[in-house]
């Protein structure tokens, strides 16, 4: 007899993956009303707790965001193993983005939170591009997912 819920649940989960019928978990659902209430500048600035330091030394690139719904605008760059959030202008010694992006705020919190893909949200016209869409592709490889993968 197991009084506690979480031994339970471990119990009869692993019963089920003996017998085969184990169920995954499926993909969570964010609703739009919950991710107008994240900030933006949370969003990016969490971007340099998943860069993947190790990978990006010598590493001196920028990516401008531009999100005309909020009049915000953003400059992320990775300077050698580091990622530096600028709203409004980018810091000295900032070089020219290698793409700017224009995009609906809620655009940009539904592909952080693998709602929709870039390039889904490009091919549905509601991302501009200025610059290279190769180069931001290769800009956001260089951190890790927030999922930790």
């Amino acid at each position: 007899n197991v009084a506690n819920s979480n031994g339970r649940a471990y119990l009869l989960q692993s019963a089920r993956e003996l017998q085969g019928r184990a169920s995954t978990a499926g993909k969570p659902v964010v609703h739009d009303a919950l991710l107008k209430h994240i900030p933006l500048e949370s969003i990016l600035k969490r971007m340099t707790l998943l860069l993947n330091p190790a990978d990006n030394i010598g590493t001196h690139t920028t990516v401008k965001f531009v999100f005309p719904d909020e009049k915000k605008t953003f400059h992320v760059t990775i300077r050698n193993g580091i990622a530096e959030v600028a709203q409004d202008g980018p810091l000295p010694g900032t070089p020219a983005p290698v793409a700017t992006l224009v995009l609906d705020s809620m655009v940009w919190r539904k592909i952080v939170t693998k709602a929709m893909s870039p390039v889904e949200a490009l091919t549905a016209g509601h991302i501009k591009v200025e610059g290279s869409w190769v180069a931001f592709l290769d800009f956001m490889r260089r951190f890790r997912s927030s999922s930790g993968a």
